[in-house]
């Protein structure tokens, strides 16, 4: 038998196929899907990387992010001012 990645699988195969054969093929994709998953993981780990959290320095930091702004501060009855948290 031909390994899983080496045919196309669709459902006329899986209908003449043996549970065994089945199974493998189903291990297999399984087996994919978390090599694939752990890849995605990777490349979203690297894309959300900027100067502030790796050892970049600031100017490679993308020019359409904004730096978040202060919170806003807040004057309360006898003059004083607070930070808003």
């Amino acid at each position: 038998m031909p390994k899983p990645k080496d045919m196309e699988i669709n459902r006329a195969i899986l209908e003449k196929a043996s549970r065994e054969t089945v199974i493998q093929i189903t291990e297999f994709q399984a087996a994919s899907i978390a090599q694939l998953k752990a890849h995605i993981e990777e490349f979203e780990a690297r894309i959300n990387q900027n100067s502030s959290n790796s050892n970049k320095p600031p100017s490679s930091d993308p020019p359409y992010r904004k730096q978040k702004k202060a919170a806003p501060k807040r004057r309360t009855r006898d003059g004083d001012s607070t930070q808003i948290s």
